[in-house]
């Protein structure tokens, strides 16, 4: 399906409704698709059907000399459409995506609530998902959330397999259609390890229902984020991810824990050009969020981006790797010396790539990837 420049996830939602299919995309109806996707683009059907990069089908981009250029993977521009899935805005303005769709209607799932008053009892939740997670069938996704202050570990979760899930009009469903769902959420005790589980589960229209679950705590307000992925989230990792929730926190934000595994890890590092730390198999995604309120000389804005900006240090000294997503925005100016952690092995394609249609490095407000002379030829 063919997306507009600017075109928010909540239009492709109602779109791909009336089709009874979806593109993978991310979780907040009030994003832009193309700036998610270009940068990887990671949500409920990721695990199941990989990145919304790794499902381009052809993009529309206007170069910096004003060509507009129609890239597909059997055309002359084919090393284009790899760049721009996972290279994002250096190559051009894209104007279009077109996406795989894949069949998609009625899913289970919802919010759980996990009850963890301690740090003990919240580090115990986290690590149980962490290993728990890789191993459940694709179809499943359930993204941790550690948000400040707060004794709780909620989790979003989906069974998205259609033919588990009843799809006819009308139909019941209850947590064992989804037999690792009842493993990890059917007893009476708390999920993980939590004392307790308040279970917000159901039978849901992907679209209308799932989609729009996040968007009222994902209000417009103060934010500060950034992110970083981890190959493997270490005991360590978790630990220092708790406290800086529970613990050493500015008063308002979250962490979210995204696995980027299933068929994010089947797709070779090469494939495009979004690396997400060598696309292990056990690939945690990280998303530092920090909310204030304004105050008249700034105190709080910079008080919570120094915690943000702390715990993402913190995670790249234990051995993450910067995100392609810039969610600092144009916040910071200077965001220079993360391609190689960004892009790892495909650096030097990218700035080949980058030579050849923007030269000039007119496209530079961005994980900036600089041209270079020819290291290698382009390849499929």
């Amino acid at each position: 399906m063919l997306w507009a420049g600017g075109a928010r996830l909540g239009d492709m939602d109602k779109v791909c409704q009336q089709h009874g299919v979806a593109c993978v995309t991310g979780t907040n109806p009030d994003t832009g698709v193309v700036g998610l996707s270009t940068h990887g683009g990671a949500g409920y059907l990721s695990r199941q059907y990989g990145l919304a990069a790794d499902n381009f089908v052809a993009a529309e981009v206007v170069t910096a000399s004003g060509a507009i250029v129609h890239a597909t993977p059997a055309n002359e521009h084919k090393d284009l459409l790899w760049a721009v899935a996972g290279g994002g805005s250096n190559f051009g303005v894209i104007t279009a995506l077109t996406m795989k769709a894949h069949p998609m209607d009625h899913v289970y799932g919802g919010l759980v609530i996990n009850v963890a008053p301690t740090v003990a009892m919240a580090t115990r939740v986290v690590r149980t998902w962490r290993d728990w997670m890789p191993t459940q069938p694709r179809t499943v996704s359930v993204m941790c959330v550690l948000p400040c202050g707060a004794p709780v570990v909620p989790m979003a979760v989906v069974e998205s397999d259609q033919a588990l899930v009843p799809q006819a009009a009308g139909a019941k469903a209850s947590l064992s259609c989804s037999p690792a769902l009842q493993q990890a959420f059917g007893s009476g005790c708390g999920a993980f390890g939590a004392c307790v589980s308040v279970k917000m589960l159901g039978r849901k229209q992907y679209h209308t229902e799932l989609q729009p679950q996040l968007e009222a705590l994902q209000a417009e307000g103060h934010h500060y984020m950034s992110s970083v992925n981890v190959p493997h989230l270490t005991d360590t990792m978790v630990d220092a991810l708790v406290a800086a929730a529970r613990i050493d926190h500015p008063g308002g934000g979250e962490i979210i824990l995204f696995s980027l595994t299933g068929a994010v890890a089947d797709a070779k590092v090469e494939s495009v050009a979004y690396a997400g730390a060598g696309r292990g198999k056990s690939t945690v995604w990280i998303v530092i969020i920090g909310s204030w309120k304004p105050d008249a000389d700034g105190a709080n804005r910079a008080k919570t981006k120094a915690w943000v900006q702390r715990v993402k240090e913190e995670m790249k000294a234990l051995g993450g790797a910067e995100s392609a997503h810039p969610l600092e925005g144009n916040m910071d100016a200077d965001q220079g010396g993360l391609v190689q952690q960004v892009w790892s092995s495909n650096e030097l394609r990218l700035r080949e790539i980058k030579a050849k249609y923007d030269p000039d490095n007119f496209f530079k407000c961005n994980r900036n990837i600089k041209p270079t002379a020819a290291a290698y030829p382009v390849h499929s």
